[in-house]
């Protein structure tokens, strides 16, 4: 804009600070000094002659359509029973402009093999991998925005499990649960509260059908095997498992009396290896647990326990095995470690730990 020199005055009403002006007169006016008319220039040279009126409705207008309703960027593992991605509804997108009201929606979706989409995927289903979408929208003006968002889907599926431990317990533990898919190993950590505990979102390999899981805890339980079953988009299972078996061989056996014998008596942790009810010693009451599942052994998917438990094992044997440690559950001494060690004990109790025996260092719990 360039005014004339002495033919009149160009006057502006103010000016505005943030937002938009969509229909807004009288932000410009003109007026007259001694009847000169003002002109207005463009910027191709051209003037236009005003006489003393205020300028028409104008828009000042800078910012674009806001747009809303695109899910947030995630992280997806796909849904049970899937094992090519996760489905997310069809959002109900909206792009309002300050000035103009509803603006239409431009939709680009960038798929992990690289193919293009331009509406919502069929039944929702994102595939495994990385999806960039991109969504745009423009005012009258042309003033645009565009909102980018990533979806990735793992190749895996989640399982939320539950566990029971059995029996009567003083108080709470953290356990060391193993699980097992297929090929698939892993060890967590689970805070139990009492007999009880949970673990959600373990992440298994993906599967069409339900598969069988096998939940160990790994210091104190018997191996349980069953197949999952399907919630919403995730597997789900209870695990109630057998305790007893303190060295992790599947079984439990005289080989677990004898870890018994050693740690009796001891103040331990709750998680302890023999400390089955998760208070703070080894006693008679962890006794009850290993004779309940008295040469019981672990389940597994479709298929027997290959080993059996142990009935009797010589002191010998033990110490060439390097488990001489247990031959303290040789209570009767006859250089065997059997069921009439066990007898012994029920009548007699056992002997009063030895200093060597205090001195030893207590088991927590196996390595997963």
């Amino acid at each position: 804009m360039r005014r004339i020199p002495k033919s009149g005055l160009v006057r502006f009403q103010g000016g505005r600070s943030g937002g938009e002006a969509c229909s807004q007169a009288g932000i410009v006016s003109f007026t007259t000094i001694g009847g000169l008319a003002s002109s207005l220039g463009t910027a191709a040279g051209q003037s236009t002659s005003v006489t003393g009126a205020a300028l028409g409705a104008l828009r000042v207008d800078g910012a674009g359509p806001t747009i809303e309703g695109l899910p947030a960027t995630q992280t997806l593992s796909c849904d049970a029973g899937s094992i090519v991605g996760a489905v997310i509804a069809a959002p109900t997108l909206t792009a309002i402009d300050g000035c103009d009201g509803a603006r239409s929606i431009s939709l680009l979706i960038d798929l992990p093999d690289g193919s293009m989409l331009t509406a919502w995927p069929v039944g929702g289903l994102f595939p495994i991998g990385v999806t960039e979408i991109t969504a745009t929208s423009t005012d009258a003006l042309g003033n645009g925005t565009v909102v980018n968002r990533d979806i990735t889907v793992l190749d895996q599926q989640l399982l939320d499990l539950g566990i029971s431990l059995g029996g009567s317990f003083a108080g709470a533990s953290t356990r060391s649960i193993r699980v097992t898919v297929g090929d698939d190993v892993q060890v967590v950590q689970v805070a139990c509260t009492g007999i009880n505990g949970t673990l959600d979102s373990v992440a298994i390999p993906a599967s069409v059908q339900a598969p069988c899981v096998i939940v160990k805890d790994v210091a104190h339980s018997l191996a349980e095997a069953g197949l999952v079953t399907q919630d919403g988009t995730r597997w789900t299972a209870d695990a109630a498992l057998r305790q007893g078996d303190s060295n992790d061989d599947g079984k439990v056996d005289i080989l677990d009396f004898a870890l018994f014998v050693s740690a009796r008596g001891s103040t331990v942790d709750a998680a302890a290896v023999s400390n089955f009810n998760a208070d703070s010693t080894v006693s008679n009451a962890d006794l009850a647990f290993i004779s309940l599942h008295f040469f019981q052994v672990s389940e597994t998917c479709g298929g027997l326990w290959h080993d059996p438990p142990t009935e009797r094992i010589k002191v010998k044997d033990l110490r060439r095995a390097g488990m001489g440690h247990l031959a303290v559950g040789d209570l009767n001494g006859d250089g065997w470690l059997d069921q009439q060690d066990v007898v012994h004990f029920m009548q007699f109790g056992a002997p009063a730990p030895t200093v060597q025996e205090l001195s030893r260092p207590v088991v927590t719990a196996p390595p997963g």
